[in-house]
């Protein structure tokens, strides 16, 4: 009954998409003192379209060196942050191994060739590129591939 108050879809089946979104609701107010509780609600997710044409993925695996740690973790952060605010740029993500805390796979999602190239002429790719030159990079693996029935 409370549920159906809020409008949640009780009636969900299992191949329906939904995840939730944390909002604070009054509960209300007893001896002037507020309670406040999270009520959790579903949103239902958008369906992803598929990106045409194929965009370009590159899968960067990186081992730093230990005393180097702290500055490519701020290095690649402002990579990151900087990438996904371009407009070629469909995807960047920083991925730290569980078992090697060195260890770091970016994956990273461009429209096309051009994307690519207007990314490596920027300001934040650079920081990475200076990072680089610092020899805090023990091991790098680059794949190129294309982006088969990828969706955004």
């Amino acid at each position: 009954l409370f549920v159906r108050a809020l409008g949640f879809p009780h009636n969900l089946t299992s191949n329906q998409a939904f995840y939730p979104i944390m909002l604070e609701g009054l509960l209300g107010c007893a001896g002037g003192v507020v309670l406040m509780v999270p009520a959790l609600l579903f949103k239902k997710r958008p369906k992803p379209t598929k990106v045409e044409p194929q965009p370009i993925c590159l899968v960067v695996q990186v081992e730093i060196f230990k005393e180097h740690l702290d500055n490519f973790l701020k290095a690649i952060s402002t990579n990151c942050e900087g990438s996904r605010t371009e407009p070629g740029c469909l995807r960047f993500d920083v991925l730290q191994d569980q078992q090697d805390q060195l260890k770091f796979t970016f994956f990273e999602v461009y429209k096309d060739q051009d994307a690519v190239s207007f990314h490596r002429e920027q300001s934040h790719f650079q920081a990475w590129g200076e990072f680089k030159g610092t020899g805090g990079v023990k091991n790098q693996v680059v794949s190129k591939c294309v982006g088969q029935n990828y969706v955004a």
